[in-house]
């Protein structure tokens, strides 16, 4: 008699609930899987699942988000988070996995809060602001795959227009996570397990990402901002309290 494996369907249910999040709002997805399974799992294997997950979404998402990309802006950024993401896969890998779990968490439900107040970065963009946010992201994409943060604070204060805002978001992430693999893999912190919940996830991730998209001008994205928000906030607090 083959075992249910509730674990496996839980993860998966959590991806699905990212996969719509990312489609519609353009962020909460990597917050939302990371955490979740970071609780089902452990850390790793949210990261990890994440950053393999981004792969197949850039396939899929390409030419609805690139041409509404601010490349210029994107580069600057990537260039000064590529040496800051070795550093934070390196704490990753010789982390306790209990207390980064917590830690993962706490950041989560900070930027949540954050979000939730409209809080903003203030500062005038320039080249020593790109570099902090942009290397800031770095280590947190390495640390955690979860580099958005910085960038969204970043880029809602530089008043995008919502399409220009989801587009350059998502494609930062997405490149980024590229590079975090290369160094995850280095430092052999992909199992073949991390594969085969990979090889379940892509199509539901796929098809949520799709439904999200498909309804993306059809519902209020404040009010679904506000839903993701707070459902990241719960899943953080059941990470920090577990």
């Amino acid at each position: 008699m083959i075992e249910f494996d509730w674990l496996l369907v839980a993860a998966l249910s959590c991806i699905a609930l990212a996969g719509v999040t990312r489609g519609i709002v353009g962020f909460g997805a990597g917050m939302i899987i990371v955490t979740s399974l970071a609780i089902i799992y452990d850390p790793i294997t949210g990261v990890i699942m994440l950053a393999l997950l981004d792969i197949p979404s850039a396939i899929q998402l390409g030419p609805s988000i690139y041409r509404h990309t601010k490349w210029k802006i994107i580069f600057t950024l990537l260039l000064s988070a590529l040496p800051s993401i070795p550093l934070g896969v390196w704490v990753l890998s010789v982390s306790e996995p209990e207390l980064m779990r917590r830690l993962i968490s706490l950041f989560v439900l900070a930027f949540a809060i954050l979000n939730a107040t409209g809080w903003q970065i203030r500062k005038t963009p320039n080249m020593v602001t790109n570099l902090f946010v942009g290397g800031l992201s770095g280590f947190l994409t390495g640390v955690a795959a979860l580099g958005g943060p910085p960038i969204i604070l970043y880029f809602l204060s530089l008043q995008y227009p919502k399409e220009v805002f989801r587009s350059s978001t998502l494609t930062f992430l997405i490149l980024s996570s590229y590079f975090a693999l290369i160094f995850y893999f280095g430092n052999d912190l992909i199992t073949l397990r991390h594969f085969y919940v990979f090889l379940l996830a892509t199509p539901i991730y796929l098809i949520s990402m799709w439904f999200g998209t498909s309804i993306f001008k059809k519902v209020s994205e404040t009010k679904f901002r506000h839903i993701a928000i707070y459902t990241i906030m719960i899943i953080a607090l059941v990470g920090i309290f577990k």
